[in-house]
């Protein structure tokens, strides 16, 4: 897979990136996040094991600390993250390839650290569009590049450790597997609003945002699943909240694969499965297929 986006894009593997500093100590932020994201920790870590690259444990004998990417741009708990292990050091930091939306938040976070950025890596054209942008505006002086999230360095032998049968998928196995936050529906602008009042409007609205957005998914799985073979031997869960052996052993059964959940759509990709990709806020799977040309590898979503 990885050879080949390599040649039908000018994308470069984050390898490129971090064997400019092969030499130094490594400090690797831990992050919580779903399957999805271990699956680009498990991308992360291979490259870094070939690029030989020293990691270390100790944030106190680092040279420099490692972000491993996804989309901090829109989740306030990974930009705390972030700034918490920052204030903790003057260390500089190099991020792995991860999607740049254009939020206030993130914003103000590249604008308050862009001196501690090594390299921004971002994973797809319309990112690098957005930070360009933003750097511009603001005079920034941060060094970015375009690469190939790290989740498609990996390929099917190195998730087999995970199925314990190496079983094939199941004849006529579907899987429904979508996501229900604001990345699948954006919050209202008006919602945004009240949220600033105090903490208790605060938890009251994200809470209705929170049930919209799994109503809506509740109508998107009918809608797919009425289209659907009656015959057919039908999973619905949201793959990414699952343990991660139970992820990749999720997708494997699977022959065909409807979703709007990124890493999802990835590791289907990686085994070969049939794919049905739906629509998030922003475009996110689809901004992606586009910028590294596998949108022949997919169908659009039907319903």
């Amino acid at each position: 897979m990885i050879g080949e986006i390599s040649r039908c894009t000018e994308f470069k593997s984050f390898e490129a990136v971090l064997r400019k500093y092969s030499n130094n100590k490594i400090f690797y932020i831990e992050y919580p996040g779903n399957s999805g994201d271990i699956l680009i920790e498990l991308g992360v870590k291979k490259i870094l094991a070939e690029s030989n690259c020293n990691l270390i444990a100790s944030l106190n004998e680092a040279d420099l600390m490692l972000y491993p990417g996804g989309n901090p741009s829109m989740w306030a708990e990974d930009i705390s993250k972030l700034i918490e292990v920052l204030e903790k050091t003057t260390l500089p930091i190099i991020f792995g390839p991860c999607t740049s939306f254009k939020s206030k938040m993130w914003e103000s976070f590249l604008h308050k650290y862009s001196n501690r950025i090594l390299h921004l890596s971002v994973r797809d054209i319309q990112s690098f569009k957005h930070l360009e942008e933003f750097k511009n505006i603001n005079g920034l002086n941060i060094l970015t590049s375009t690469n190939i999230d790290p989740a498609f360095h990996l390929t099917r032998d190195d998730l087999m450790c995970f199925i314990d049968d190496g079983a094939p998928s199941e004849l006529n196995h579907i899987l429904i597997s979508l996501r229900a936050d604001h990345e699948f529906k954006p919050m209202p602008v008006i919602f945004k609003n009240l949220i600033k009042w105090n903490s208790i409007i605060k938890r009251v609205v994200k809470k209705i945002h929170w049930n919209y957005c799994l109503f809506v998914r509740t109508i998107l799985t009918r809608k797919i699943k009425r289209k659907l073979d009656v015959n057919a031997s039908v999973e619905i869960v949201d793959a990414a909240s699952l343990h991660f052996r139970d992820f990749v052993r999720c997708i494997n059964r699977a022959k065909v694969v409807h979703t709007n959940r990124l890493h999802v759509m990835i590791l289907a990709l990686i085994m070969e499965k049939e794919i049905h990709i739906y629509e998030t806020s922003y475009g996110k799977l689809e901004s992606i297929l586009h910028s590294y040309k596998l949108t022949h590898k997919v169908r659009a979503g039907n319903v």
